[in-house]
């Protein structure tokens, strides 16, 4: 068999593997390796996969990964989402729609906490959705809502995602981090303001509040996310102004969420314990992933579907701005079906050759990336912060419910992609500054 149709051949048994149920991560490496053993025999392929396991996944800088899940969960086990939806809710309640807008900006409070939206989406959900639901918000509103705000945690740094891409395209981690500032706080407003015309034209999907709030009850409410502020500042201003490394400030705001915790009485022992399990549970399963999806890049390389695939896009001849239009209907089609990580690990070393060869700026396209991650993690049947939300809720709501409440947010997904492709310097004026 030649060896580009072994490659076509093993991409289509992987999709198979990955519809009866399979798990990514092992689907992965199965195909990986059965691939390597058809190329240059088992020995070899053993042999190989062993040592490129270990090597890929020994990089220093994968060590920011887990310190900065650690760091989520630490927030989590605070209730600094708690913290984040009260204040959000008591300086924004009186606009159309508040308590929607007021998730979108607790969401964006929390990403500055977390690499993950995931543990906001079930926190955040069973906080915010009986409330919106008891105020008789329109319940695909209500669900929505989370689901679609939640994802801002894999734009506003820090972001696990953004480490994982610049290691895979040897792209600076603390220029992509930064990077992430502008479009983030541009994606809340375009959230809020979605959600406000919306409200604004259809009053019935979210009744007013009723009651009076005063300026000083919001100007005390600040006080709550004063340490979401410090840790996001004192973490992403150390890297912006080099006294750090990615990993050190993950070390350093990991240490410095579990401090907040303790100082405010809220995390105690079972809560540190509960944390640092699930830290090290998604943390391993996101290394199973990283490390199966190497062996399959290297499977695709040695047998030339990559190059093949590169040649023919580069001789379709587009603009870079056409290409990545292209490549934007391509994400958001296999986003249906792949989980975010594995989109990115798999698809990268295709990708990448031909970003450099059309000269597209990488921490640019790592911002275009990251948004193709978002607009994935609603979109039906994989959509996974739409099931992280559904098992926080339970019976409260129906799944294809949240995923319809996702859809007016899917189209606001897709104006911000828009915007960042036609103006790349939302996405390159900071990073241009970092020292």
């Amino acid at each position: 068999m030649d060896p580009i149709f072994a490659g076509i051949v093993s991409s289509v048994a992987l999709v198979a593997l990955f519809f009866i149920g399979i798990p990514i991560g092992y689907s992965l490496g199965i195909v990986g390796f059965a691939g390597l053993t058809y190329l240059v025999g088992y020995d070899a392929a053993l042999a190989y996969s062993m040592r490129r396991i270990h090597d890929y996944i020994a990089h220093f800088t994968f060590t920011a990964i887990p310190l900065f899940i650690l760091m989520g969960y630490f927030a989590l086990y605070s209730d600094l989402t708690k913290d984040a939806f009260s204040t959000a809710r008591i300086w924004l309640s009186k606009i159309p729609g508040g308590l929607a807008s007021a998730v979108v900006v607790a969401s964006a409070l929390f990403a500055a906490c977390s690499g993950s939206g995931l543990p906001a989406a079930a926190a955040l959900g069973r906080i915010s959705v009986p409330e919106m639901i008891a105020l008789k918000y329109d319940r695909r509103l209500a669900t929505g809502v989370v689901a679609a705000s939640t994802p801002l945690a894999v734009l506003i740094p820090p972001s696990i995602t953004m480490i994982i891409f610049g290691i895979l395209t040897e792209t600076s981690i603390a220029r992509l981090l930064i990077a992430g500032i502008i479009p983030g706080i541009m994606a809340v407003g375009i959230f809020i303001l979605g959600i406000t015309l919306r409200v604004w034209s259809n009053p019935q999907l979210a009744p007013p509040i009723p009651g009076t709030i005063t300026w000083g009850q919001r100007f005390r409410e600040l006080r709550k996310i004063s340490g979401i502020l410090f840790l996001f500042f004192f973490v992403i201003g150390s890297i912006y102004a080099g006294w750090t490394t990615p990993t050190e400030a993950a070390g350093f705001g990991a240490f410095g969420t579990l401090m907040l915790g303790l100082v405010r009485r809220r995390m105690g022992w079972n809560e540190i314990k509960k944390a640092v399990y699930e830290s090290v549970y998604v943390s391993c399963i996101l290394f199973i992933i990283i490390a199966m999806a190497s062996i399959f890049n290297v499977f695709l390389t040695r047998s030339g579907v990559i190059d093949l695939l590169a040649k023919y896009l580069v001789n379709l001849h587009l603009s870079p701005l056409m290409m990545l239009a292209v490549m934007s209907v391509f994400y958001i089609i296999l986003g249906c079906f792949l989980d975010s990580i594995s989109m990115m690990i798999i698809t990268i070393p295709i990708v990448y050759p031909l970003l450099v060869g059309l000269d597209i700026n990488l921490i640019w396209f790592g911002i275009i990336m990251t948004i193709y991650i978002e607009i994935a993690a609603i979109t039906p049947p994989f959509g996974i912060t739409v099931y992280a939300l559904k098992g926080a809720l339970g019976d409260m709501v129906d799944l294809w419910e949240i995923f319809r409440g996702c859809f007016f947010f899917f189209w606001l997904w897709i104006v911000i992609l828009a915007i960042i492709l036609l103006f790349p310097q939302l996405s390159l004026w900071l990073p241009a500054l970092v020292r």
